[in-house]
């Protein structure tokens, strides 16, 4: 995404770039490190650090833990962008329920 987009949802950015936002969308921070990234969050920044680096691990390993599932919004950007173009209740429910769906049906064959 480039940055003049990036930077209308950035909490921490000039007020005046936060156009065609939202105002409670503007939730995202930019930080050069972890630890940085940690300390804007209000996170313990240790325990940060180390989920980070463990999820970093699987990456590199290939293959996440053991009965990890993402299901809905959390599956990735199925609208394609940090938000969605409107708001409309319900309109990522038919996503969610049916990769839940998925991901359950999974599970329950896998234990």
């Amino acid at each position: 995404m480039p940055d003049f987009v990036m930077a209308r949802y950035l909490k921490d950015e000039d007020p005046e770039k936060h156009v065609s936002v939202f105002p409670e969308l503007i939730d995202t921070y930019r930080a050069d490190t972890i630890e940085e990234l940690a300390e804007k969050l209000g996170l313990p920044v240790e325990a940060t650090v180390a989920s980070f680096n463990r999820y970093y691990e699987l990456c590199e390993k290939g293959e996440d833990v053991k009965g990890l599932y993402a299901a809905g919004n959390l599956g990735g950007q199925f609208f394609g962008a940090p938000d969605y173009p409107f708001f409309h209740p319900g309109l990522s429910l038919g996503h969610a329920v049916t990769f839940g769906y998925i991901a359950g049906e999974h599970a329950a064959l896998n234990k």
